[in-house]
């Protein structure tokens, strides 16, 4: 139990993606000049108050709405946990291996956020059951979801991650007297066939050893955005209990969730 308990932590540990949400605004007001121009402006900043209550509900119902579930997957995998949108903020390893300037505006931007909901195989008895963990986001700025595939795309940014996994892999599995390799880092683009959609996918294969057993892990991270919408699928355990094919499935059906098909 113990060496499956360290395995487990490193999958958990390199599982980390760089995203937040934070929801900041401020406007400044004018005093009336009198009391006619006073009902007016009231009338119409509570009409705007209205309009802009009314649209931030409309988008949380939509990010809302593009969730997985068991059936979705299919037999064997069950609903494990639930994380509240905003308890996830936690500064991650991988922030180093992005602008920060980027990184404040993309959280600055984002408006409203789903749950996160997290599925296990509970069917598969590898002390690597596989995971997946999927959430949605809305942002005020299309252009900087659509500048994150950009991001995901660069050699040094595949190159950071390839650096983090393995200080964070090593990290993990030293204090057991373990070894961490992880391999090369592939980044596919164009991934989801949905109409308006832009996606990504990150894939980092890694091999671990821990008292004299070997576990081949993938974990990988597909990012899907229609304009100012994004969904992100996070999956991880034993290569090849999860198919490539699954993968792209499940997130073509966020997407078109999130499109509202």
């Amino acid at each position: 139990m113990r060496s499956q308990a360290r395995v487990r932590a490193i999958a958990l540990a390199a599982l980390l993606a760089v995203s937040a949400c934070s929801d900041d605004g401020d406007g400044d007001t004018t005093p009336p000049a009198d009391d006619a121009a006073s009902i007016d402006e009231e009338t119409t900043d509570d009409e705007a108050t209205v309009d802009g209550d009314e649209q931030r509900s409309a988008v949380q119902r939509t990010v809302d709405l593009a969730q997985l579930d068991e059936d979705d997957l299919g037999d064997g995998w069950r609903l494990t946990n639930t994380t509240p949108a905003g308890e996830d903020d936690d500064e991650s390893p991988l922030d180093e291996c992005v602008d920060a300037s980027y990184l404040g505006t993309f959280d600055d931007a984002t408006i409203a956020e789903s749950d996160e909901r997290t599925f296990t195989l509970s069917a598969d008895t590898s002390p690597l059951p596989p995971q997946v963990s999927s959430r949605a986001e809305a942002l005020d700025d299309a252009t900087l979801l659509s500048q994150r595939h950009d991001v995901l795309a660069s050699d040094d940014f595949a190159d950071c991650i390839a650096t983090t996994f393995q200080d964070v892999a090593t990290q993990q599995m030293v204090r057991g007297g373990g070894e961490a390799t992880v391999g090369d880092v592939e980044v596919r683009t164009d991934v989801v066939d949905v109409d308006g959609a832009e996606s990504s996918r990150l894939s980092v294969p890694i091999t671990l050893t821990t008292e004299g057993l070997t576990y081949e892990l993938t974990i990988s991270a597909t990012y899907v955005d229609i304009g100012p919408l994004g969904v992100n699928l996070f999956v991880y355990g034993s290569a090849g209990t999860v198919t490539l094919e699954q993968e792209l499935e499940w997130a073509s059906l966020l997407a078109e969730r999130l499109a509202g098909d």
